[in-house]
């Protein structure tokens, strides 16, 4: 699980662009929960790291809360 969570945070920039390819974004709208946790584990899965749905999950909501702290 640390190396999903390191994974993603150090590589911000390369899983954001990997959300806006997979999960086209539009300027002002609506970005969904389920779209996230999907990207995430399409992303990892990219990157060969499996996780169970249950930690995915965890690991999502860690996430979302590291990002909102560094202002992203």
């Amino acid at each position: 699980m640390n190396e999903a969570y390191n994974l993603l945070v150090n590589e911000k920039e390369k899983f954001l662009g990997f959300y806006k390819f997979r999960f086209p974004v539009f300027h002002k709208s609506n970005v969904f929960y389920r779209d996230l946790v999907y990207c995430v584990k399409y992303y990892l899965s990219s990157r060969n790291v499996t996780l169970k749905d249950k930690i995915l999950e965890t690991q999502h909501k860690i996430l979302l809360n590291t990002w909102k702290l560094q202002g992203y």
